[in-house]
């Protein structure tokens, strides 16, 4: 990639002008199969679920780009005959949480990552756990939050875990997707962080004719 002068000259610039370009091209590509790169998340969030909640938490599948999370909680159905009881399900859409993947290699490409599908591997891995943990709480969110007082009676949350889960979830939609991937390619790429911040503290090279004539010419 020939980059324009004016960017080529610095390191830093040519850093954030590649990083944008595969930003681009490598969501773009990420959106197409999106869905299933966040199967691995998505089963680690159902194993957390039932682990933490199995008294309420039933079965989870995906309908289309959505996840639905099954649960035992009983919710009266609106224009349903008299008596008639139906299940409260929760939805999100996993992919909403999984940019962080393209991001996370546009960065190593930009750097010109020395350990490219070694650190990809390692960084895609290490996304999973934070992916999970927000698609949790998106989840956990609308049982808890939006569920109201009947799927509180049955889950047995408190007032002090209904506040716990909206600030949980308002960390993994807002926060988590975009640092995470951040500071893990600062952890796999400090050798380029390092160099980059060295090259920008280090004195300018000084013109030789800007600085006269040395006292054993005059």
């Amino acid at each position: 990639m020939r980059l324009p002068e004016p960017i080529a000259k610095s390191p830093l610039y040519a850093f954030f002008f590649k990083g944008a370009i595969w930003l681009v091209v490598l969501t773009s590509l990420w959106s197409t199969v999106a869905d299933w790169t966040m199967r691995p998340a998505v089963s680690v969030s159902y194993v957390a679920l039932k682990t933490a909640f199995p008294w309420w938490v039933h079965d989870g599948e995906y309908k289309g780009d959505s996840y639905e999370l099954g649960t035992r909680i009983q919710v009266v159905v609106a224009n349903a005959p008299p008596g008639a009881k139906g299940v409260l399900v929760a939805d999100c859409k996993p992919a909403r949480y999984g940019y962080g993947l393209p991001m996370l290699l546009a960065l190593l490409l930009a750097c010109g990552s020395r350990r490219l599908v070694r650190n990809a591997i390692i960084g895609a891995l290490a996304l999973i756990p934070f992916q999970a943990f927000s698609i949790s709480f998106d989840l956990l969110k609308q049982v808890a939050v939006e569920g109201g007082a009947v799927a509180a009676a049955q889950t047995g949350f408190s007032a002090f875990s209904v506040n716990a889960i909206a600030l949980g979830y308002q960390l993994g939609f807002l926060l988590l997707p975009t640092l995470v991937p951040i500071m893990v390619w600062l952890f796999l790429e400090r050798d380029f962080l390092a160099a980059i911040t060295t090259d920008r503290q280090a004195p300018a090279p000084q013109d030789p004719a800007s600085q006269g004539p040395s006292p054993g010419n005059s």
